[in-house]
């Protein structure tokens, strides 16, 4: 069966335990959608194959063989590496499915679901819900506005309109859409490497400016937890540890985004949609 949608797992080979994990969650909850693993050189994918030339589901793209070592250099310099993975593996692979969901190996999945009829769903309607920062954050804040650069200033005005100095990293599951993803590369001026890794910087988080490119096109709406539902908190909500102080909080938050995954310590039932526990190396 060819699948609308894909799995993209940018993998580092020392966490190579967490990746077995979820492969064995994924077998054991009959997952049949296609992984695509990627490497950064062909070393790596040689010592990967001495574990995983048997499965079948395990498709690579090694950046080594897309991109010149010159721009890799660079992006493992200025500390890039992991989002121009991404963006390299969704740019090779955007003709092969509709949709991608991309994600670290430290996950695991906890039930049987239909990956790509949750694909076709979300983005019939496509809402991100974030929130605002009450305490200083000058990393996070930085996250928010460093994307700025890659869009003109009526585009960045629209953003900041829509955005609200919110944050949404780890409120969802990063799930792109093969449709725009050729107007999205062409924006930020992907084919041209050198240009672009110069822009480049840890803070720039790959599906924040996604996301800010689909805000330019009208094509997502961000809903913004405190103003349409009074409710503060300090980070993103995706992040927050349950305990007895927000346990109400975030269960109401859960209720009303029904996200696709969660941290291990919130319960299963605060969302019917949950299907995928993250972070489990912290």
């Amino acid at each position: 069966m060819n699948h609308t949608s894909a799995i993209i797992i940018p993998l580092h080979l020392k966490h190579l335990n967490y990746f077995f994990r979820f492969f064995k969650s994924k077998l054991v909850n009959e997952i049949k959608n296609k992984i695509y693993l990627v490497l950064t050189y062909n070393t790596d994918l040689k010592q990967l194959l001495e574990y995983t030339e048997k499965f079948p589901e395990l498709e690579y793209v090694v950046m080594e063989e897309i991109v010149p070592k010159n721009i890799i250099k660079m992006s493992i310099e200025n500390k890039s590496i992991v989002s121009y993975k991404k963006f390299v593996a969704l740019n090779h692979l955007k003709e092969k499915h509709e949709y991608f969901y991309v994600f670290d190996s430290e996950v695991e999945f906890i039930k049987k679901c239909d990956m790509d009829q949750i694909a076709i769903d979300y983005y019939k309607d496509l809402k991100i819900y974030s929130n605002k920062l009450y305490q200083d954050h000058p990393k996070i804040t930085k996250i928010i506005r460093e994307p700025y650069k890659f869009f003109n200033i009526n585009e960045k005005k629209k953003i900041i309109e829509n955005i609200k100095h919110s944050y949404f990293w780890f409120n969802d599951i990063p799930l792109y859409k093969s449709e725009y993803l050729n107007g999205f590369f062409e924006k930020i001026d992907f084919i041209h490497r050198l240009k672009f890794i110069r822009k480049m910087n840890w803070f720039v988080f790959e599906y924040i400016l996604y996301i800010y490119y689909l805000i330019t096109i009208d094509k997502v709406k961000i809903i913004n937890i405190d103003s349409e539902y009074n409710i503060k908190m300090n980070n993103c909500f995706g992040e927050q540890k349950l305990n007895d102080n927000n346990r109400e909080q975030l269960k109401k938050i859960f209720e009303i985004t029904k996200p696709m995954w969660s941290l291990k310590s919130i319960p299963n039932n605060y969302s019917d949609n949950i299907f995928i526990h993250f972070h489990l190396d912290r």
